[in-house]
């Protein structure tokens, strides 16, 4: 018994001790640059407290989301702890740019002040029922009017008519036999909370695509009452139970166009040309092979004295990419972006002036590389535009740790838009006929491309983003992340090089052609994903379409590999092989 108890008693000891207690948090809206206060007593004067909020995020017209966010506050009393609300904090709660919403915390609060020493355990104490509001910044006109009208056709179909106060949205009047009469709502009573978001404005009211929603209100001075009421015949699409409906019916189509409907023309003849270049591999050695890849990432080999110049450049690239997640920025936070996007261009130029001699081909080759570098321009603008900011780190926020998180996979759009930027990185490293790159811009390219390929992670493939949070992550964490980014730069660095293996020795004009056939198809895709931007797709199409279209493209690269991988097995021509 003594053991038994010597061991509960060990055991323990690593339970953080109840030394302190919090009795509140104000205030209980948040905005940029504010301070929080947390309450209690007890508190070690002079220590630093970790916070963390431990609940669910209530959005405007989406599902719930549980989260943890962790930060840290001063104490500056024994009673008091203050916590100042950073941009980053304040995003964590709301979401980043477009996203950004009224967000309502609903959980506890766990405050923690860690042991000096190694064999005590921690100080903390929790505080249960926290209910926070968080406010992103000002939205345009245009948004607010729409969701405020969104907001008073519910409260139509709902028969009540209400006004706004800064307690909630009080009843003028409520419609005979309508669904407001039959949950008791009389004039008067205050409608405090619509699907967990506390009313503070007609914009809150916005049903996540559900059948039923959770109407909050109060009688009088009586505690808040909360009702479930039926939204069906609001909407004309289908509720969000069924939001399964589109990934089938988008599963079947993915299906069907990959291995049914024929594939000729442009790529069929790129199948065939990196199925040929692969059987000319195939016979080589191992060494060979070696050789083969070596040349393909590195590119041309220089003299015996330069040997080491590329790989090293290309390592010192690769480098830059990894830290940033650990630096937090390279110059500055709003420069990180368009630093990287210089120096592709400035590698691209260098490309197009070291390749031709005399003023007009240079001239051609300068247009050539300015108009395959439109794409990424577009891109850079339509990832700034959606999220708001031009900072790496809101960027990467703004998108979640699954591919169907990504902002590649928002719309069909993104997708096309980062498609015709990998091709027009492809095409920037074709040759001219009968003519090479020397070792400078063989590597100028390559190097170009690795942080072009940085760019487009961090804007549409989530960056170096991990479940939880991207803010103040510790030494691993930092290591991982960096791992992430320069893994999925490296994966579009081979994308656009696999490009490049397919196409055919390039003609002089071969890459103006090329780039007036891209740079349309990536203006198409940039306009149309404002519109669809503009158009606020409902919050979990969006994640069935992300679903889809993340389905689709593996499918497809699947499927083209089968078809290489047949066709340089086989000795005839015939390329597909589900026939």
């Amino acid at each position: 018994m003594l053991f038994v108890a010597a061991l509960v008693t060990g055991c323990q000891r690593e339970l953080p001790l109840r030394l302190v207690e919090v009795h509140d948090v104000t205030p209980n809206e948040l905005e940029a640059h504010d301070r929080v206060e947390v309450h209690g007593a007890g508190f070690p004067q002079g220590r630093t407290a970790k916070l963390s909020f431990r609940g669910t995020l209530f959005r405007p017209g989406r599902a719930p989301e549980r989260t943890r966010i962790d930060t840290q506050g001063a104490v500056l009393g024994h009673d008091r702890i203050e916590v100042p609300v950073a941009e980053g904090l304040l995003e964590t709660f709301t979401g980043t740019g477009a996203h950004a919403e009224h967000t309502t915390f609903r959980g506890e609060l766990e405050v923690v002040f860690p042991s000096q020493s190694t064999s005590a355990p921690p100080i903390a104490a929790t505080l249960q029922g926290v209910v926070l509001d968080a406010f992103p910044g000002a939205r345009s006109v245009d948004d607010d009017r729409a969701f405020e009208a969104e907001g008073e056709r519910v409260l139509g179909f709902l028969g009540v008519k209400a006004h706004a106060t800064s307690t909630g949205l009080v009843v003028d009047s409520v419609a005979p036999a309508s669904r407001g009469e039959e949950l008791g709502l009389v004039t008067g009573d205050v409608l405090t909370s619509f699907d967990g978001v506390r009313l503070s404005r007609f914009s809150d009211i916005r049903p996540a695509g559900g059948r039923e929603a959770e109407l909050g209100f109060r009688h009088g001075g009586a505690r808040e009452e909360t009702r479930t009421v039926s939204l069906v015949g609001l909407a004309s699409g289908l509720p969000r139970d069924f939001s399964w409906v589109f990934a089938l019916i988008g599963f079947v189509c993915v299906v069907v166009v990959a291995f049914v409907a024929p594939f000729e023309g442009r790529l069929a003849r790129a199948e065939l040309a990196m199925a040929a270049r692969l059987r000319t591999i195939r016979r080589r050695d191992v060494a060979g092979l070696v050789r083969a890849s070596a040349k393909g990432l590195v590119g041309q080999k220089p003299t015996r004295e330069l040997a080491w110049l590329p790989p090293a450049v290309l390592t010192v690239a690769s480098a830059t990419v990894m830290v940033l997640p650990g630096a937090g920025t390279l110059v500055a936070e709003d420069l990180d972006l368009l630093l990287l996007f210089v120096a592709f261009v400035a590698s691209s130029i260098a490309i197009a002036m070291g390749q031709e001699e005399g003023f007009f081909p240079r001239a051609r080759a300068l247009a050539t590389a300015i108009v395959l570098s439109l794409p990424l321009v577009l891109a850079l603008v339509s990832a700034v535009g959606t999220t708001g900011s031009l900072r790496g780190i809101d960027v990467v926020r703004g998108q979640g740790p699954a591919p169907w998180e990504w902002n590649a996979f928002r719309s069909p759009f993104a997708l096309v838009l980062v498609l015709a930027c990998i091709f027009a990185q492809g095409y920037l490293g074709t040759r001219p006929f009968g003519r090479r790159h020397g070792t400078s811009a063989d590597t100028a390219y390559r190097v170009g491309l690795v942080f072009s390929s940085a760019v487009l992670a961090v804007l549409f493939l989530g960056g170096y983003r991990l479940p939880g949070t991207v803010d103040k992550l510790t030494f691993f964490a930092k290591a991982a992340a960096g791992t992430l980014l320069l893994a999925k730069t490296w994966a579009l660095v081979g994308l656009s090089l696999l490009v490049r293996f397919s196409l055919p020795t390039s003609k002089v004009d071969d890459g103006l052609r090329r780039g007036l056939k891209v740079v349309p198809a990536a203006l198409v895709a940039f306009v149309a994903g404002l519109v669809w931007t503009r158009w606020h797709v409902r919050y979990d199409v969006e994640g069935a379409i992300g679903g889809v279209l993340v389905l689709a493209s593996a499918v497809f690269f699947a499927r083209v590999l089968a078809r290489v991988k047949f066709a340089s097995e086989s000795p005839t021509t015939h390329l597909d092989p589900f026939l």
